[in-house]
């Protein structure tokens, strides 16, 4: 099994000794080492090149928002995971716009941690063998003509708005899988400051094409039922040979 190098960035000794000995038991991980202060965590990646980072946002000397933006100008950054005690909207969401994929509240046990860092390893390989598939098959231009036959193909009327939004989520999911990990804080919030409307008007917008689409049954055909958003896009992608 290819490991994923992992870096444990935290103060709290006790705390990054433990996800460490947790971890280093689990064959996805291989964790590279553990730092307590931003300005070690930014010179073991740079030196180390870590596929994934677990990080606190509280950290002296260099803050765990400055080291996520300093991580996102690299010419390939690491999958940034926060975990912090400290809860704020804002900051969760300056946190993600710095480019943190996810953030784990404390207190979260050392198996629930284990099992988010799986997931986003397995999303960052599947994100790997995509783009690969992309380059030597398909420049941006093509891949989204692509997508819009599809959504032909399938009977989406472009006279539904959310025609579109679903031809950009599915563009969106081909260039970061990791935005369909949660879709409101995912996609749709992405949708929706390109759009200059609210996630919520994404989403109802949506369900609103998939269920005019499937008004003669034919993605009840596919699945018993009307899907949801996530099912349609997800359906579409395999479609397009772009999952398994």
């Amino acid at each position: 099994m290819l490991e994923t190098s992992l870096l444990i960035v935290n103060t709290d000794a006790a705390m990054s000794e433990a996800l460490r000995g947790h971890l280093s038991r689990d064959q996805t991980f291989r964790v590279i080492g553990t730092a307590d202060t931003g300005t070690k965590a930014l010179s073991i990646i740079q030196s180390e090149q870590p596929d994934m980072v677990l990080m606190d946002l509280l950290l002296p000397e260099m803050d765990g928002l400055c080291l996520l933006k300093r991580m996102q100008s690299m010419k390939k950054p690491p999958i940034a995971i926060c975990l912090s005690e400290f809860y704020s909207a804002l900051c969760v969401d300056a946190a993600r716009r710095s480019g943190a994929s996810y953030y784990i509240f404390k207190p979260a046990t050392l198996e629930s941690i284990a099992s988010i860092l799986r997931e986003y390893a397995e999303l960052s390989r599947e994100s790997v063998q995509r783009a690969q598939f992309k380059q030597e098959a398909l420049e941006e231009d093509e891949y989204i003509l692509r997508i819009h036959r599809e959504l032909n193909d399938l009977g989406f009327s472009p006279k539904y708005i959310g025609s579109g939004y679903l031809a950009e989520c599915i563009a969106l999911a081909l260039k970061s899988p990791m935005l369909m990990q949660n879709l409101s804080n995912g996609v749709y919030r992405e949708l929706s400051v390109r759009n200059n409307v609210s996630p919520k008007s994404i989403e109802r917008n949506l369900r609103t094409a998939i269920a005019a689409t499937d008004a003669d049954g034919r993605l009840t055909a596919q699945f018993g039922r009307t899907p949801t958003n996530r099912e349609c896009i997800q359906f579409i992608l395999r479609r397009m040979n772009f999952l398994p």
